[in-house]
């Protein structure tokens, strides 16, 4: 198994080698989908180039559930027509959807306007009005996509961060990750999506580094880091993978130079 956060390099070179060997042996799809181009592959094209590439399905059915978090409205419709997804029904916001690799529910954190309002007013005591406004706004658009660690603290309210290693589409690379938990619910900020804690355990099977209580993480930037201000120049990605370190030795620790893919 290859670990991006402990060795990005190897990381890198094996998920390089697939794209490139993709782009010249497989075939464009309309939803820019390089998975699917991989599993549409003749069987004889797959031993020749690629045997030692293989795909997670449950770990690609994550994928697709990303897909419609990231995606407009209208090019959500588009996407149903990808040949992996049989149908999707939405009851109550809970969207059904059916795949080869079986059913999963999920569901929109925020759904539109409405509910960027209501939380920015909710959220009114811990930044101003114009600031909880774009936080939301931002996750609703998508773009926290890429900016996990981050997104899961500004998110976490009184629920716990993970940070753990997920499997990746491709089935030897696992990638640093960072979600917020609840008793029965995980919140995907990345992809403004909700899903049951069991069906993303399922699909995910992360491999769990770290869970924070979100009220420790606050009470980190209002007290903690006052005290040990060198803290402050640490990487997200360091603090919640070493945070017990970091809590127990703040003036030694060593601030890790972190190169993000």
């Amino acid at each position: 198994m290859i670990y991006d956060y402990y060795d990005i390099e190897a990381y890198e070179e094996e998920s390089n080698d697939f794209f490139n060997k993709m782009e010249q042996y497989g075939q464009p799809n309309p939803f820019s989908d390089i998975y699917l181009s991989f599993l549409e592959l003749p069987e004889d094209m797959k031993y020749r180039f690629f045997k030692d590439y293989e795909i997670d399905m449950d770990a690609y059915l994550f994928f697709l559930v990303r897909f419609f978090g990231l995606k407009s409205p209208i090019q959500r419709k588009r996407f149903l027509k990808h040949p992996y997804i049989r149908s999707l029904v939405v009851e109550n916001r809970i969207n059904h959807l059916q795949t080869p690799m079986g059913e999963v529910e999920f569901q929109y954190w925020i759904n539109g306007i409405p509910d960027i309002l209501k939380k920015t007013f909710q959220n009114l005591g811990y930044s101003s009005i114009i600031d909880s406004f774009c936080l939301f706004r931002d996750e609703f658009i998508g773009a926290y996509n890429g900016r996990c660690h981050e997104a899961s603290i500004q998110f976490s309210g009184q629920n716990d961060v993970v940070t753990a290693f997920m499997h990746e589409p491709l089935s030897n690379l696992r990638f640093l990750h960072s979600f917020v938990e609840t008793d029965e619910k995980i919140l995907e900020t990345t992809a403004n999506i909700v899903m049951k804690k069991e069906d993303y355990y399922r699909l995910t099977r992360p491999e769990v580094i770290t869970k924070i209580p979100g009220e420790e993480l606050l009470d980190l930037w209002n007290s903690f880091f006052q005290k040990h201000p060198r803290l402050k120049d640490m990487n997200i990605k360091q603090l919640l993978t070493e945070y017990e370190e970091v809590k127990q030795h703040p003036d030694t620790i060593k601030i890790k130079t972190i190169r993000t893919r």
